[in-house]
């Protein structure tokens, strides 16, 4: 809104003289159209207050009907939107101060006071009123929207916390406050945070802190909340930094979910899949050998036909005995069963046994397997066969979903301590919301190239596993319509478990890998 064109005075003034005295000043001020009201008593005063009538008040504390700080007051009441500026005698300049401290906003002492000075006095003491009547609404108004979203946030079936840049919670929602167990009677308060392995989870390893102290963002980590009564609540939380337009940090935002029945659940199917698994074991094994034997001793004159339904059963046997293995090496790592045979690995060795393996399935589509390793050896205390796995899983995968005729790359190289393991395909590329959902187990993405390739969603799991279990990691990097690369990373040996090691085809009969 504009200002208006003539500015609204009313002055309760009781004194004749001063009264026109403060008519010729406002007169003689700088340009601006003024409307003067002049009223002696404050009764008169107040029903124009309540009309709305003024913009701005002149007013004397010694009035025939209202003395010194309660004339402000009931100034106020009646308009608590209009500015006053108090006119004071020369010996009363502390009522004054008192007055502004009490709403008013400004003073004038009588005799001391020019044309230019009052109309100043004015304006200003209006202008003022206007900013805090605007920075009065802009507070209400964020209340109420700080009252709103915790509302929002207090229905949300998932647990929030807030936590500022200092590491202090400074807000937790109703469902969050029932998994840590803060909802109890007794007021307790007590709660850990546990690994899924029951260790203690260090408070500069807790997603939240995290993300408000160093700026991180972690997705979908999970842990062990144990409450005070002893309860635990397996929860998954989602931990990331809040930031303000000008880039600086305001704290974090971490919300939980409740999985503890997911992982209930998870555990018995894993008890089932192992106990069937092992259950599949002997037939599986007698079905293998038997058609073996079918095979070595079928006779010359024996129906193609049926010799091709042999080859078929005697295929879905390996494919069914690797599932089987899948589900059985899967059962031993969720319980920790699995235990790695360590010993001093080249790593090239296994990245081009692993290449060579996937060759031939290469050859059928029309693919190029490229392997690019150093000239040197690259020593790790690695597990070859499952590391192998790994890599061959990798491949498997660059091979099913890579484009007919195309290329597939696994290449070797050094990388801050560790070897960098990257299989690279030319596929369809994979969409950020599934970079780790594929790495769950039995999860296969709903496309057309899954529904055309063979597989359990186990291959993914599996690998990562074998990357941990190694002190490794393995992640992917993928943009639709670009391809993927999935990177496994594996510390290298240390420079003194290696000093007068002997090359590793003298330990293990094979030559150094070569670059293809």
């Amino acid at each position: 809104m504009g200002e208006p064109e003539h500015l609204r005075v009313l002055l309760i003034e009781d004194n004749p003289g001063d009264a026109r005295l403060i008519r010729a000043m406002l007169a003689e001020g700088p340009s601006r159209r003024w409307q003067l009201v002049h009223v002696e008593r404050l009764a008169a005063a107040l029903p124009l207050l309540v009309a709305g009538t003024s913009d701005v008040v002149l007013l004397d504390l010694s009035l025939p009907d209202a003395q010194g700080l309660e004339t402000v007051e009931r100034v106020q009441a009646a308009a608590p939107e209009v500015p006053i500026v108090v006119l004071t005698g020369l010996d009363d300049e502390a009522t004054g101060l008192r007055a502004v401290q009490a709403g008013a906003q400004d003073y004038l002492v009588k005799g001391q006071v020019s044309g230019e000075l009052l109309a100043r006095a004015v304006r200003y003491a209006r202008e003022r009123r206007q900013l805090l009547g605007r920075e009065r609404a802009a507070r209400a108004e964020a209340e109420r929207l700080a009252a709103e979203r915790a509302a929002i946030l207090r229905q949300i079936a998932d647990g929030v916390v807030l936590m500022d840049p200092t590491g202090r919670v400074t807000f937790i929602n109703e469902a969050g406050r029932r998994l840590y167990g803060l909802d109890r009677a007794d007021g307790a308060a007590d709660y850990a945070l546990l690994t899924l392995d029951g260790a203690p989870l260090a408070h500069a390893q807790q997603p939240l802190w995290r993300a408000a102290r160093r700026g991180e963002t972690i997705p979908a980590a999970e842990f062990i909340i144990r409450r005070g009564d002893g309860s635990e609540v397996v929860v998954r939380g989602s931990a990331a930094p809040v930031v303000a337009e000008d880039g600086s940090r305001l704290g974090a935002v971490l919300t939980l979910h409740d999985i503890t029945a997911r992982r209930a659940l998870e555990r018995e199917k894993d008890e089932f899949l192992s106990a069937v698994s092992h259950d599949l074991r002997t037939p599986l094994a007698a079905i293998k050998a038997s058609i073996g034997v079918l095979l070595a001793h079928t006779p010359a004159d024996f129906p193609a036909p049926l010799h091709r339904l042999l080859v078929n059963i005697d295929q879905a046997a390996d494919r069914m005995a690797t599932l089987v293995g899948d589900l059985l090496d899967l059962a031993r790592l969720q319980a920790g069963r699995l235990q790695l045979e360590l010993e001093l690995t080249d790593l090239r060795l296994v990245a081009e046994r692993a290449a060579a393996a996937i060759e031939p399935l290469a050859q059928q589509r029309g693919q190029q397997v490229r392997v690019e390793v150093p000239p040197t050896p690259v020593l790790a205390h690695a597990d070859a066969a499952r590391l192998e796995r790994a890599l061959l899983n990798l491949l498997t995968n660059a091979h099913q979903y890579g484009r007919p005729g195309g290329r597939i790359e696994l290449q070797l190289a050094l990388h801050d301590g560790h070897a960098r393991l990257a299989v690279r395909d030319d596929g369809p590329g994979i969409p950020r919301e599934l970079q780790e959902r594929i790495f769950e187990r039995f999860y296969r993405p709903d496309t057309e190239q899954t529904r055309r390739s063979r597989g359990a969603g186990l291959g993914l799991p599996i690998a990562r596993a074998f990357a941990e279990l190694h002190g490794g990691r393995l992640w992917v990097e993928s943009e639709p319509g670009v391809g993927s690369t999935f990177v496994l990373l594996i510390p290298l040996a240390p420079p003194a478990a290696t000093a007068g090691a002997p090359p590793y085809r003298e330990r293990s009969g094979h030559e150094d890998p070569r670059r293809r």
